[in-house]
């Protein structure tokens, strides 16, 4: 469902902003999209392909509708990370520390505020995809 809920929901809501002559969709994708991450094949070729299907949309749908995502990085581990798995995660990350959700969703407030961003993906990561 990380891609197929976004796909099905962008192209009835995208429809509708064709329509009305404005809109923006934000996508939550993931750095998972970015680079494969080998125990989660599945997840990240999901996010892969919400990535393409950002920027698809965003030359389909312009010049009334923008169309971006959200990439967040290591921001809420999984139920049961040891704090051994916490320490590795946060020294894959050249911040020094893990995001925190405030973090994604200014990004989000970001992308829906500025009115000439199209077809992007914003890492909010913590330059963990520069490692």
């Amino acid at each position: 469902m990380n891609l197929k809920g976004p796909f099905l929901l962008c192209r009835k809501i995208g429809g509708i902003m064709l329509r009305q002559g404005r809109g923006k969709i934000v996508n939550l994708a993931d750095i998972a999209g970015f680079k494969v991450w080998a125990e989660y094949i599945p997840y990240s070729v999901s996010k892969a392909g919400l990535i393409a299907l950002t920027r698809g949309l965003a030359k389909a749908l312009a010049p009334a509708v923008q169309v971006n995502a959200v990439a967040p990085g290591a921001v809420l581990l999984p139920e049961g990370t040891t704090p051994e798995e916490r320490e590795r995660a946060i020294r894959r990350v050249p911040l020094d520390r893990l995001g925190a959700p405030e973090d994604i969703a200014r990004a989000v407030v970001y992308l829906i505020e500025n009115d000439f961003i199209t077809g992007e993906v914003l890492r909010v990561d913590g330059g963990q995809h520069l490692l």
